[in-house]
Order: structure tokens, then C-alpha cells, then sequence
């Protein structure tokens, strides 16, 4: 997509709001956090255009996503209330699938 044509005096801000579909980990631990490759170029323009006109970025992280997708997912991972098992990354300890998302948008978005 060409943005050349938007007028730089414009100060029109907009947000787009993205489902955490948009971005993935290959080993399911939220450091390999990436955009998914067949989206990736387009998101990274959406990033880059976003931060330059300072406008927001939103995803929408629905913890309940994760186990409709996937029977196995453990249904305990899903609630904030830190009564499921736990992943261990780089460190952090995630006791639920929210944190987890989050941090993988945050590693996706990085540089």
C-alpha cells in the first residue's frame, strides 16, 4: 500500500484494532514473538505507519481464543488467577495465557 499520497499537514490519527491472530511463536514461548510470516511485511507498514502519524496500535487478547482453538489447551491458563501451571521463559514465569500473549506481541513488535 502507498501512504505517499496522505498528506503530511493531515493530523488524522487512527487505530486499528487486530486480533492476537496476527502474530505468533514457533516454540510457544512469548520470546520467539514474531508477526506471522505470511502478514508480516503488511504489519510491519501498519506498525510504521501507526507510530509515525503517533497513533495506537491495538489487539484485541481474548485468553479464551487459545482454548477454543485448541482442546488441549489447558483450560486453567486461560484465568488470571495464577491456579494453573506456569510457563518458564528467559527468566519470567507466566501463570496465564493473557501475560503470555501480551509479552509475545511486545517480542513481535520489537526490532
Amino acid at each position: 500500500m502507498d501512504y505517499s499520497s496522505i498528506s503530511p499537514s493531515l493530523n488524522v490519527k487512527a487505530t486499528v484494532a487486530l486480533n492476537a491472530d496476527v502474530y505468533e511463536s514457533a516454540s510457544n514461548k512469548p520470546s520467539d514473538g514474531d508477526f506471522r510470516g505470511d502478514i508480516k511485511d503488511r504489519m510491519l507498514e501498519i506498525v510504521r505507519f501507526l507510530n509515525e502519524k503517533n497513533s495506537s496500535f491495538v489487539v484485541n487478547i481474548n485468553p479464551f481464543l487459545s482454548f477454543y482453538q485448541n482442546p488441549d489447551f489447558p483450560l486453567d491458563f486461560t484465568f488470571l488467577d495464577d491456579r494453573g501451571e506456569s510457563i518458564e521463559d528467559d527468566g519470567i514465569e507466566y501463570s496465564n495465557v493473557f501475560d503470555a500473549n501480551l509479552d509475545t506481541l511486545v517480542w513481535a513488535l520489537r526490532p
